[in-house]
């Protein structure tokens, strides 16, 4: 007797993450007394000096293709305190940190305590956070955009003395260009090139690239550009959140997907993940990705709150034609102001920027040049996402193609007229900056009106005409809902009622239940009672179970279903439920108040199975399918048959029917498989497969997906009629170099061909919904072997610490039939195993 053991095992783990931020809270005690100590040596000092707030940056023209460092003249920026009170301060531009930046801004504080007053020239440190805006800023005299990282605003207190932002600033600055040729001479300087001679249309290095490309796309015209380069040494990453690295890189003779990064250093703190297709996978020192992975935006970075400087990305940038080129990539964190006001502003500046884009309540970060915000008295956009800051002097605004964002920041009577507002096109128009009472109803403070076609919605302060709208689209409460109108977090929304047939139709076969789903919008705050009237020729509480005239929609529940569960009793005709929805108390009905189930007569349903999964041919035992119904059987049937499969008809079996009569009060027939003699299969074995087809009158119905299968063979097997033809044949497994009858086994007892072409039959891991799945092959034909299949938790002691296990169905995309089997562990431990053998019976 010989036994083969095949285990194959899976170590599950779990990991605890705690999360803190104790940043902030550790030093309390320490503060509190210092203010005690401040009070009591200093009652007669004004203020007390206290470490600056240091902001610093770049500082770059932009209004060239690629943007110019700045490093002369002088800045004159205007910080609005918490309190109103605007402070003035001066900084020289010049070369900073080896040319890298090109300012750097002290905000002198002074800290504040009992009977402390605050000066009009620096930012008080008080106990407590305050925040402080950004008023202004202008570079000799022109005006500045902040570029970020850091925000609009910023918080000062006591305990965050000494912090550090880096703040970008770009100004609509053009750099000079001496010879005209479209190169600033600052780029032909850094380059080597002739900033006095027109040579935009020369090339200086290897590819082909003349230099007014190289410059277009932020290259050197002087390298070899058949050699991959990284462009990209700055990312932005939103705080506490998942960004996608959008990383630039260039590469002429090489596709995206050919273009292979390396990861040789993590940042410091969260985890750089790839959203791959077969699931997210966090990535170490050695992981590989592509750049067509990162232009699908797979490639994301999800920041662990408690790190506030996530440090570099080390990456290794190959071709597979030239060796590697190391790079790094700096993440920049942005962490957005918290209030309304400074939501709006840094929606504005960082758009600007393109790389902010806010949505709802959620600002998501993600260093795209597809969201832009455009400011001005008719600001208009281009052919992107833009969004449009529409101040007190807007009176029009066109966002353009795309989903566009009109800002409203003006309310004193502004008229604002939105020339291509498109709720297909997923424009929003923003007024959650109107200011209201909260807890004013939607339809208080808010109208929708048309005149002349023109849908018009106003406010207390203004209005804003939105163009045309679908009948469907026509309701305030709607646009609301659908997130393409933004009112303030205060407003309250009306219930609004719909119905839908969420499952339309229920069956008497099985019984199988149908659905209707109510859904309320807008106030999910208090428990709601709907009315309904139930109608239709399906009679409530006799051809299904009795629905009730009214439901409540509890608490904080934006839907409930409806069943229509069928009884197993009526005619032959379809019957229908209507469901209706009634005026009530707290609500008004939306668009769709009916919507109705059709209940399916009883039919008859047809299955086919496998009765007898094995057809020989040297015997000439034949295989079978069993056809049975259920449902209706007092009457004849004629069914529709489709079968298939790798064996031919006529060629290797006896064809089968393409349809037969089930006879009034019978069930069940059997289809037989017949070989035919002289058939052979080289491969091993050949498939029959039979199906039921779908029924073109509605007579019946399919009540299994799949074909079933029949396996055609040669002959019943043994082990040693296989031995003995290998070597007849000359055969032997690949791989096995001579081995013992041991090694010959495993390749019988799975299914495996001698020359190791087949080897999938071989047991092996699966991972199906987190659970370890073990797929195996048990051959039909092979009359000397047994299986057995044993579960255990330890390896070393198996018969200690068994486990359950049970056969589950085949995992989409693996093979079926009566020869193939799949085996799951029951149970959710950190480690289990499988074992399976297969065992030869001696004659």
């Amino acid at each position: 007797m010989k036994t083969l053991l095949t285990t194959t095992g899976i170590r599950q783990t779990t990991n605890v993450e705690c999360r803190g931020r104790a940043r902030r809270s550790a030093p309390r005690a320490f503060a509190a007394l210092t203010a005690w100590l401040l009070l009591t040596i200093n009652l007669h000092a004004s203020q007390i000096s206290e470490p600056a707030t240091l902001f610093y940056g770049k500082v770059v023209g932009t209004a060239d293709v690629q943007p110019c460092l700045i490093t002369e003249g002088r800045l004159t920026w205007v910080i609005r305190r918490s309190d109103g009170v605007d402070v003035t301060l001066k900084a020289s531009l010049f070369a900073y940190h080896n040319g890298l930046y090109s300012y750097r801004l002290d905000v002198p504080h002074a800290a504040m305590g009992l009977g402390l007053t605050a000066g009009s020239e620096s930012v008080p440190l008080s106990l407590y956070e305050q925040t402080h805006r950004h008023q202004s800023v202008t570079l000799d005299g022109e005006p500045v955009t902040l570029l970020g990282p850091a925000g609009a605003v910023f918080t000062s207190a006591q305990l965050l003395r000494s912090a550090t932002y880096r703040l970008d600033l770009g100004v609509d600055r053009r750099s000079a260009d001496s010879d005209g040729d479209g190169l600033p001479d600052w780029w032909e300087d850094r380059y080597g090139l002739d900033k006095q001679a027109h040579d935009a249309d020369q090339c200086f290095g290897t590819g082909g690239l003349t230099a007014a490309e190289a410059y277009l796309q932020g290259l050197d015209p002087t390298a070899d550009h058949t050699l991959p380069v990284l462009k990209t040494c700055e990312t932005v990453v939103y705080a506490g959140g998942c960004t996608a690295f959008l990383l630039d890189a260039a590469d002429l003779d090489t596709a995206p997907s050919n273009l292979l990064y390396t990861v040789t250093a993590l940042p410091y703190g969260g985890s750089c993940i790839l959203d791959a297709e077969g699931g997210q996978q966090t990535l170490a020192v050695g992981a590989t990705f592509t750049q067509a992975d990162v232009l699908q935006a797979r490639l994301l970075y999800a920041h662990a709150p408690e790190v506030s400087d996530p440090g570099v990305l080390g990456l290794a940038l190959g071709d597979g034609q030239h060796a590697p080129t190391a790079c790094e990539v700096r993440l920049l964190l942005y962490e957005p102001a918290l209030s309304e006001q400074s939501l709006r502003s840094d929606l504005y500046q960082y758009a600007n920027a393109g790389f902010v884009v806010a949505e709802g309540d959620a600002v998501n970060v993600s260093h795209s040049a597809l969201a832009y915000a455009l400011a001005g008295a008719d600001p208009t956009g281009g052919q992107a996402d833009d969004v449009l800051y529409c101040s007190a002097e807007a009176q029009c605004a066109a966002g353009g193609p795309g989903a566009d964002r009109f800002v409203v920041t003006a309310f004193d009577g502004n008229a604002l007229e939105l020339t291509d507002f498109s709720v297909a096109e997923g424009d929003v128009l923003d007024l959650s900056g109107v200011p209201v009472a909260d807890g004013i109803p939607l339809l208080s403070a808010f109208s929708l009106a048309v005149s002349d076609g023109v849908y018009t919605i106003a406010y207390a302060g203004g209005s804003v005409a939105v163009g045309t709208l679908e009948p469907a689209q026509a309701d305030l409460s709607d646009l609301v809902c659908l997130g393409r109108v933004r009112v303030p977090d205060g407003v309250v929304l009306e219930a609004r009622v719909s119905v839908a047939a969420t499952t339309p139709y229920a069956y008497r076969n099985g019984p199988a239940n149908g659905c209707f789903t109510v859904t309320r919008a807008g106030n999910l705050a208090p428990d709601l009672l709907v009315g309904l009237q139930i109608t239709g020729s399906a009679v409530n509480g006799a051809d299904y179970a009795y629905i009730p005239n009214a439901v409540r929609i509890p608490s904080g529940v934006s839907s409930l279903d409806i069943a229509v569960s069928p009884y197993v009793v009526g005619g032959v005709l379809e019957k229908v439920v209507a469901l209706s929805l009634q005026s009530g108390t707290g609500y008004r009905l939306g668009a769709a108040t009916q919507a109705s189930v059709t209940i399916v007569s009883l039919k008859p349903c047809v299955y086919v199975d496998a009765f007898e999964p094995l057809a020989v041919v040297e015997s000439g035992e034949p295989g079978s399918f069993i056809l049975w119904r259920d449902g209706v059987t007092d009457t004849s049937l004629i069914v529709k048959l489709v079968s298939g499969g790798t064996a031919v008809k006529n060629v290797d079996y006896v064809a089968l029917v393409n349809a037969l009569t089930l006879s009034a009060g019978e069930s069940e027939r059997l289809v037989t498989v017949t070989p035919l003699a002289g058939a052979t299969f080289p491969g091993g074995a050949k498939k029959v497969t039979l199906g039921v087809a779908p029924s073109t009158t509605g007579s019946y119905l399919t009540g299994t997906a799949l074909p079933a299968e029949v396996t055609l063979v040669q002959r019943y097997d043994t082990f040693s009629a296989w031995l003995a033809r290998q070597a007849e044949s000359g055969a032997q497994p690949a791989g096995l170099d001579g081995a013992t009858d041991d090694g010959l086994f495993r390749v019988y007892a799975f299914g495996g061909n001698p020359d190791g072409s087949e080897t999938e039959g071989m047991p092996r891991p699966l991972l199906q919904d987190g659970q370890l799945v073990v797929k195996v092959r048990q051959p039909l034909w092979l009359s000397d072997v047994t299986y057995t299949v044993s579960g255990f938790t330890d390896l070393s002691a198996p018969a200690a610490s068994a486990a359950d296990w049970v056969e589950v169905e085949a995992p989409e995309g693996e093979p079926s039939g009566a020869e193939w089997h799949y085996y799951r562990l029951n149970g959710s431990g950190r480690q289990g195993f499988i074992s399976v053998k297969a065992k030869t019976l001696q004659p």
